[in-house]
């Protein structure tokens, strides 16, 4: 979505929930590899507050990575956990405002983890590193520890036979095959190995830095 139209679905949104007048302010693409998602400014009644807004990509189904009603559902079942996250501020899948579903969470100062030589991360010292690695760590691990039946628009859990399986059909499209020789023996392994009765938790599908917030 263009900036101009993104201002000006903006404005009636935020006059249903802010009391007159109001003024929106900065509208901005997001940077990182957040896809659609665009941070803006509210002045109301001399102040100004900060949101983060985000938006499946236009012409694709909203299932999987597209569905931001997702990520809301998990963000919501976060609240009163020790996982760092934003709480939502206002979600719905009405096509009203913005012509899809949508999330808004409060714009935070920052920036994703980026630890490349030319990159801000480049600065910090080993101790800064190891503590950002362990509070990364540390969240990912409560964040398994969520209860799945605060999350039920998730779905049924995937048994574990089945996510091994899954990759299947990349395997047998990959470019590079000869990277990947050593797959048959480790997904055997893994069938073979599958734990019984172990507890079931939500995990992130793509815990990397560039999907980790930071700031110094």
């Amino acid at each position: 979505m263009e900036l101009e139209e993104l201002r000006a679905r903006l404005k009636p949104f935020c006059e249903a929930r802010y009391p007159s007048p109001i003024e929106i302010q900065e509208v901005i693409t997001m940077p990182g590899h957040a896809g659609f998602a665009y941070g803006f400014r509210v002045a109301c009644a001399g102040q100004v507050d900060s949101w983060f807004i985000r938006l499946p990509p236009p012409g694709v189904n909203w299932v999987g990575t597209a569905d931001v009603l997702r990520q809301v559902a998990v963000l919501n079942a976060l609240d009163g956990t020790d996982v760092p996250h934003c709480s939502v501020k206002w979600s719905g899948e009405d096509e009203q405002w913005f012509g899809s579903p949508y999330f808004v969470v409060p714009w935070l100062e920052g920036d994703v983890m980026r630890l490349g030589a030319e990159d801000w991360g480049s600065s910090l010292s080993a101790e800064q590193v190891h503590e950002f690695g362990r509070q990364a760590m540390s969240s990912l691990a409560a964040v398994h520890k969520v209860d799945v039946s605060k999350v039920p628009y998730l779905g049924d859990p995937v048994p574990f036979a089945d996510d091994v399986t899954r990759w299947d059909r990349f395997y047998a499209k990959a470019a590079e095959p000869e990277r990947l020789k050593d797959v048959p023996t480790v997904r055997q392994r893994l069938l073979d190995t599958v734990p019984q009765n172990a507890p079931v938790g939500i995990f992130h599908g793509d815990f990397q830095t560039a999907n980790l917030f930071a700031s110094k």
